[in-house]
């Protein structure tokens, strides 16, 4: 299999970022859930939202200055439905799945204008399903770069 260069120099990993728990990354605003509610996200998820906006507004680019870069995103998008948890917003995960999308979505775009890619490694069972369907589908819908496999999400 050969190996072609991304033609970026920077490569920005993310990971476990756990949309769809209480406890994870939320976008501000309110989340139109499938049974017709909808959630917006707690204290401390504002104060984890302002980390993610420093991050990428201000130590991404004091890194890669105006040059491109790729972005990974390493798994574990999404809480999924596990262990029992008491702590989802919601255990529909198509509702998990745009929470993490309206997360994300901003940067890889943000990226991808700038001339880099984005790529999506599938995470856990316990957070992505036994066949990683979720991760898959949410590789999909944000243009994740297909593996040689023609997965979006490896």
């Amino acid at each position: 299999m050969k190996i072609e260069s991304t033609g970026t120099n920077y490569l920005v990993v993310i990971s476990d970022l756990h949309c769809g728990c209480q406890f994870g990354l939320c976008p501000p605003g309110k989340i139109k859930l499938d049974g017709g509610g909808s959630y917006a996200f707690s204290e401390g998820q504002k104060k984890v939202w302002g980390y993610w906006q420093r991050f990428w507004h201000s130590f991404v680019p004091n890194i890669v200055g105006s040059h491109p870069y790729s972005i990974v995103l390493n798994g574990d998008a999404m809480d999924g439905r596990h262990h029992d948890a008491t702590t989802l917003v919601s255990g529909n995960l198509s509702d998990q799945l745009t929470i993490a999308r309206e997360a994300v979505y901003p940067e890889i775009l943000r990226a991808k204008q700038g001339g880099g890619y984005f790529y999506y490694i599938r995470g856990t069972e316990a957070h992505g399903g036994k066949a990683g369907e979720i991760e898959e589908r949410l590789a999909c819908e944000l243009g994740a770069i297909p593996s040689y496999q023609s997965a979006f999400s490896e």
